[in-house]
């Protein structure tokens, strides 16, 4: 992101506040019985958070909401464990972000604007 994203040291700060103001909301307004929410909750959360980064760069970040939702829900609901919960959906929005770069309408306009 370093190279790509203009502020990119922002992607941390937001993303650790996203996921401390989002795990305290979890604790204090779900119910304990209702943990199978916790997946979907922090992709929300931290996909909101982290698209108003993308927003700036990417056509395509709208799609970021929704993958950083199927990623976390994914690797802390569906798949948890030691080596899952981090893994999973860190190749998910990996990937996400590689197509992203790749595939980015803003940076075909600035190659047009060139030309």
């Amino acid at each position: 992101l370093i190279k790509r994203i203009p502020k990119s040291w922002q992607w941390a700060i937001l993303s650790s506040t996203g996921w401390i103001v989002g795990y305290i909301l979890f604790v204090i307004f779900i119910p304990e019985e209702m943990g199978f929410l916790f997946g979907p909750v922090m992709g929300a959360i931290l996909g909101v958070v982290q698209w108003f980064i993308l927003k700036q760069e990417f056509d395509l970040a709208d799609w970021w909401i929704p993958i950083s939702i199927l990623a976390w829900t994914t690797g802390l609901t569906l798949f948890p464990g030691a080596l899952t919960s981090g893994a999973l959906p860190g190749a998910l929005t990996g990937l996400t972000l590689v197509i992203f770069f790749r595939y980015s309408s803003k940076d075909k306009a600035l190659l047009n604007e060139a030309a």
